[in-house]
């Protein structure tokens, strides 16, 4: 079903959004992409495992690839302080 400028129109307006004509192709166009990447996801394989078993995690059997202990990650990391990772600031005070 392709999603059209008119639905959206309809959805903004009962949502009380106000949007231009121009929004509404353009959000017409990521609301399209949205459900096709829906369509995308439904079509994977779901199985009874754990979702982090696709990164290696250990499954519910134990499964998977053991995890690093804390001290093996502090000993890879560049800094570290009180058992934690230390990493640059990013936000700076104001």
């Amino acid at each position: 079903m392709k999603i059209t400028p008119e639905q959206v129109k309809k959805t903004a307006a009962m949502a009380k959004l106000p949007l231009a004509d121009d929004e509404l192709a353009e959000m017409a166009g990521q609301l399209q992409e949205f459900l096709d990447y829906v369509k995308v996801l439904k079509k994977l394989p779901s199985g009874t495992g754990s979702p982090l078993q696709a990164f290696g995690a250990p499954g519910p059997a134990g499964q998977g690839e053991a995890c690093l202990s804390q001290e093996e990650v502090l000993a890879l990391a560049p800094d570290s302080s009180q058992g934690m990772v230390r990493v640059p600031r990013v936000i700076a005070d104001e």
